[in-house]
């Protein structure tokens, strides 16, 4: 797949596997990234270690649940790229099977 010279927009880009193709999309010449996160303090730190490594990442507020926060990302125009990595682990306790 040619990465280069495209807009790409990651959901779920705040850790993990969303994260790090974040900066792998940036790295493999990306023209932009667009790195969702759902808190302003993800997005502090993604702008920091973009800016340390010079990536072309602009962090933004995207929690998927959120229509307003879909809706302006949809205002960002074309995207070459949508990597969907939002998601949320939920867990039940279930004693009669020890987890």
């Amino acid at each position: 797949m040619n990465i280069e010279g495209r807009r790409v927009l990651i959901t779920g880009a705040n850790r993990g596997l969303g994260r790090t193709l974040a900066l792998a999309f940036a790295k493999a010449g990306a023209r932009e990234v667009f790195a969702g996160a759902r808190t302003t303090e993800d997005i502090e730190k993604f702008n920091s270690e973009a800016a340390a490594l010079g990536a072309a990442i602009t962090p933004l507020k995207l929690d998927v649940t959120i229509d307003a926060e879909v809706e302006a990302a949809a205002r960002l125009g074309t995207i070459d790229i949508l990597e969907k990595d939002a998601g949320r682990a939920g867990y039940v306790y279930r004693p009669e099977i020890g987890f």
